[in-house]
Order: structure tokens, then C-alpha cells, then sequence
């Protein structure tokens, strides 16, 4: 069987998935490329695909992908993200995965009833680090887990059309929930500072969890002076703590450990959504959290929470 992957925006995200889809068609993973976008310009700058089109109408009528990942800007998500199920593709959808919670579930009921699947672009829960950290956190090796830090800043400006709590601070929501499923309550962070550019969040606990969580922390910027990707999980008995700018190590109580597994968190999340049979239950809830999250920290910062 022929295994065809289409990338549909080819701005500059769009254009990382065509790298690294280029990758995996080099290693046997892939067989065929295809890009599309409306800008002729951005069509005519893709290297890495066996075919390109210029509209989604134009390509569906061509070709039936195996997944079509979807990297165009953000309001066009959902909109696209329904013409496609509809057109039975099983879907990759960067952030945002939907506007709300409802269309989220829209989205997912949509998959369900074409027979296909959807999954979203919160790619760190595909990195090798985090998915190490995990189990390091449940195998009890830094006791009970008091406190989760998301730090991620760059020197890159921000985007004029996006703002920081989508652009930055969703993949440390994403990150909480991955780790400490429901155990926070996004819809009252405490604001210890906040920009147009940058954000600085603290999480308590929800009062549902029965969990020694005592609070996640949010940084996030654009515009900093350095690079920052780090996720640290303070436990009872030690720490561990997850540069997710590389893919090799993982550090534990200070020290330096080689990762099991070194796969890019964007081809292991391309490899996911190409190989995933049907929505689960836990996939279609993690969904509608992180989305339903990000809404509550959004209505949050707007009412001055």
C-alpha cells in the first residue's frame, strides 16, 4: 500500500512537517508527499513534495491521502479541519485544535461518524523527554509530585495575528494536562506578569484532586534574549527535569540520562496520527481539555482574573 501524506499550508510551520515528512519518505515511513496552499508564492517554495496543489478542492479530487495535516493559519482550522473529515482524511490539526470546547467536539464527533481520526498539534506530548518524564513520574522515583514548571521563550518576535496564550503558553496547558490529567484549575490562574509578548502564569491545583500537587507554573515569551525550552517536575524525593530543545537526554536529580527513545516529537507525532486506527476515548477527552483549558485561561486574563 501506498502511504501519502499531505501538508496543507506551507508557511512556516507547514514547512517543518514537508521537512520532516521528507525525512521519513528517505527512511521507507512515508511514499508520497503532497503540499497544498492558496499563496502561489509559499506552493512554489515547497522542496520536499511529489505533488502540489493549489486548493484542497483541487487536491481531494486528486488524491486520498492517508492523513492530511493542516498548518494554515489559525482561524482556518476548523473550518478545514470539517471540509476534510467530510471528505473521510484523517486529520492532523496544529494548535489551535478549535476555536472552543463545542467545536472541539464537533471536530471529533465529525471523525467518528466518517470513520476517521483527529488528533491535534500539541506536539511535546510526542517528545521523547516527556514521555520518559511520565514514567519516571509514575514509577514513584521522585515521590509525589508538588510542583510542574513550563518555561518556553524565544528569541523570535510575535507574530502581529497571534497572541501569547495560543501561540506560547497552550503547549504548557497541553503539558499540565499530559502529565497531571484534570488535576488543575485553569478558569483562575494567579497572574504574576503579563504582556502583549510574554506571560507568566501560576496554576493551583483543582479541588477535585486528591493528588500533593501544589501549583504549575506558565512562563512564556517572544522576544527574550535566549532560547528557553524546560519542563521541571519537583517531587518528595528529587526532580526531574526535561530540556525539550533536544531529543537526546533527560536529566533526574541532576543527572544526565540517555533517552530510550530519540525520535523527533514531530515525526513521532506524524508517525502517531499516520498509524492510529480509531478515536479513543482518551484522545477525544485530552482534546477537549486542552482546548476547554485555553478558553478558561483566556476568559481568565481578559476579566482581570
Amino acid at each position: 500500500m501506498t502511504i501519502t501524506v499531505a501538508v496543507v499550508g506551507c508557511g512556516r510551520w507547514g514547512s517543518v512537517h514537508l521537512a520532516s515528512l521528507a525525512e521519513m519518505k528517505s527512511s521507507g515511513q512515508v511514499d508520497r508527499v503532497i503540499a497544498c496552499d492558496v499563496d502561489e508564492t509559499a506552493l512554489n517554495n515547497v522542496i520536499h513534495a511529489d505533488a502540489t496543489y493549489s486548493s484542497v478542492d483541487e487536491m481531494v479530487g486528486a488524491e486520498q491521502p492517508n492523513l492530511a495535516i493542516i498548518a494554515t493559519p489559525n482561524p482556518t482550522h476548523y473550518p478545514l479541519g470539517m471540509a476534510l473529515l467530510k471528505n473521510d482524511l484523517n486529520l492532523l490539526i496544529e494548535k489551535p485544535f478549535a476555536p472552543n470546547p463545542d467545536a472541539a467536539a464537533t471536530l471529533i464527533q465529525e471523525a467518528i461518524n466518517s470513520g476517521c481520526t483527529v488528533s491535534s498539534g500539541h506536539l511535546l506530548r510526542h517528545h521523547p523527554g516527556f514521555q520518559q518524564a511520565k514514567h519516571i513520574l509514575l514509577s514513584g522515583e521522585i515521590g509525589e509530585t508538588t510542583q510542574a514548571k513550563y518555561i518556553r521563550k524565544t528569541v523570535r518576535s510575535k507574530p502581529s495575528w497571534m497572541g501569547v496564550v495560543e501561540g506560547l503558553a497552550s503547549h504548557g496547558i497541553d503539558a499540565l494536562d499530559y502529565f497531571f490529567p484534570q488535576q488543575f484549575e485553569f478558569s483562575s490562574p494567579h497572574v504574576i506578569e503579563q504582556g502583549t509578548d510574554h506571560l507568566h502564569l501560576e496554576i493551583r491545583p483543582s479541588l477535585r484532586t486528591t493528588s500533593s500537587l501544589t501549583k504549575g507554573c506558565i512562563e512564556v515569551a517572544w522576544g527574550a534574549e535566549k532560547e528557553e525550552r524546560t519542563l521541571q517536575m519537583i517531587g518528595t524525593k528529587g526532580n526531574v527535569e526535561v530540556d525539550f530543545g533536544q531529543h537526546q537526554t533527560i536529566s533526574v536529580n541532576g543527572e544526565q540520562r540517555l533517552l530510550n527513545n530519540q525520535t523527533t516529537p514531530l515525526i513521532a507525532q506524524i508517525q502517531t496520527a499516520l498509524h492510529r486506527k480509531e478515536m479513543s476515548v482518551e484522545l477525544s477527552q485530552s482534546l477537549i481539555n486542552t482546548t476547554m483549558n485555553v478558553a478558561m485561561t483566556k476568559t481568565a486574563l481578559s476579566l482581570g482574573k
